[in-house]
């Protein structure tokens, strides 16, 4: 079962045999509660269980869209859109008129669209006033549809797009257009000659609809979770930014050393990075807080949630107490979750939660970058990659801490250092730049200097 964030197995709790399947494998928005299938005791004859009318209407109609959904995912085509109306009109006949303009037959008007024809309207996102009509007062028909997409429909003269009326036959005998730019739903394209019909473009389909010009894929669960749940942020959320640039050296030659124990343990600069936030974050409890229903919500636990790509999207597993963990802990959890979220088998409490979040694009080498803040937390950190940036050493312990030789004895030269850049985005609603500023330094301090942190 394809929930927002993951497929997940759903064990049936009684033995028997499958009788009937009543959604169909790929159906979309499928109600909690609904049956999905029937199951009959072992010996019983499955060809003859009953399954009410309503029930089997559903199974139909779910059928029906589910073949037709992969045609329209793959294929632009009329002959796949004709395919698609067919599985429309037979699970929305019960839906509300739709919306039409002109008053002749010529043009589509006001008379209520068929269900094949709404489906087409629908995918497509055609302008009805665009399309001559044919049938019976004026009414527009699933043809009509597919001639306009395919570039054959007669044009519209200048009175029908206004809404006067005219007949069909009119309508195809009308005068060329000039040949002025025109507007295509919503785009200006001019004609490809004069007297070329009006919403086509140079191959005589409408140039929304060129072939090979794009190739429409259905969005996962998960792809329109990520892109509400996205879009909620940046419009309620009021994000500030504050950005660090963090010395790696101690960091780097400590992971060389686990690298090179008895054990092998290897661990990676993430983290360091989840250590280190989760140190800074139990000494900032407001940085550790969230936001919900109005209030701010303080989190007793430090839980860090992990930016994880997958073939479907984006998932954030969350690392449990990472203050309690030590390095090589974090490295095994982080290691486990990624590779269960890339197969889909997390749990819905590894995934959903968490207090704080990190995105890591270092790996892709990306300098810096801001993250969207993932409600109902109130922070997220964007970690850039590793570079290498020259600065001023002093090689005797009477320099300067500012490298500039103290007493004549000391000297200064010229060394590099590996450097990160990270950004704080945080909720005003939670965090005021103060705290931000004051979380930066502890997790400067706390990445800079590994041995301390606790």
């Amino acid at each position: 079962m394809e929930t927002d964030k993951a497929t997940m197995e759903v064990e049936a709790s009684d033995d028997g045999i499958l009788a009937k399947i009543l959604v169909a494998a790929g159906a979309k928005a499928v109600p909690v509660g609904r049956m999905v299938a029937v199951m009959v005791e072992e010996g019983e004859d499955y060809t003859q269980v009953e399954i009410p009318a309503d029930l089997k209407a559903n199974a139909d109609g779910d059928s029906a869209a589910a073949a037709a959904a992969p045609a329209v995912a793959g294929d632009s085509s009329p002959a796949a859109a004709q395919q698609t109306a067919a599985a429309g009109a037979g699970a929305g006949a019960g839906a509300g008129a739709g919306a039409g303009a002109g008053a002749g037959a010529g043009a589509a008007t006001q008379l209520p669209l068929s269900p094949a024809v709404k489906n087409l309207v629908a995918i497509y996102k055609l302008d009805v006033s665009t399309i001559a009509a044919s049938g019976r007062n004026g009414r527009l028909l699933k043809g009509d549809v597919l001639r306009f997409m395919d570039g054959t429909a007669p044009a519209l003269s200048a009175a029908t797009a206004a809404g006067e009326p005219a007949t069909a036959k009119a309508a195809t005998k009308q005068s060329p257009p000039a040949a002025a730019a025109t507007t295509v739903l919503g785009s200006s394209v001019p004609p490809s000659q004069p007297g070329a019909p009006r919403t086509f473009g140079a191959d005589g389909r409408p140039a929304r609809f060129a072939r090979g010009s794009f190739v429409e894929i259905q969005n996962s669960n998960m792809r329109k979770v990520i892109a509400r749940r996205l879009l909620e942020s940046k419009q309620t959320i009021p994000h500030a930014y504050a950005t660090a640039e963090c010395c790696l050296d101690e960091a780097l030659r400590l992971k060389a050393k686990f690298a090179a124990g008895s054990d092998g343990q290897k661990v990676s600069v993430n983290d360091f990075v989840i250590k280190a936030c989760a140190s800074a974050l139990k000494r900032s409890p407001v940085v550790n807080s969230g936001f919900v229903n109005g209030q701010v919500v303080s989190n007793s636990s430090v839980d860090v949630s992990v930016a994880v790509a997958t073939d479907g999207g984006l998932i954030t597993p969350i690392v449990k107490n990472a203050d309690q963990l030590g390095l090589a802990g974090i490295n095994c959890a982080v290691r486990d979750l990624a590779k269960r979220a890339r197969e889909n088998r997390l749990q819905l409490h590894e995934f959903q939660g968490g207090t704080f979040s990190i995105s890591n694009l270092g790996m892709f080498g990306v300098g810096s970058f801001s993250a969207v803040i993932n409600p109902p937390q109130a922070c997220i950190m964007a970690v850039g990659a590793t570079r290498l940036v020259p600065h001023v050493a002093a090689t005797d312990v009477a320099a300067a801490a500012d490298g500039e030789p103290s007493g004549g004895s000391g000297v200064a030269e010229l060394a590099f250092r590996s450097v990160v850049t990270v950004q704080l985005s945080f909720d005003q609603r939670v965090v005021d730049g103060a705290d931000a500023s004051r979380f930066l330094d502890l997790f400067k301090a706390a990445l800079e200097d590994p041995a301390s942190m606790a």
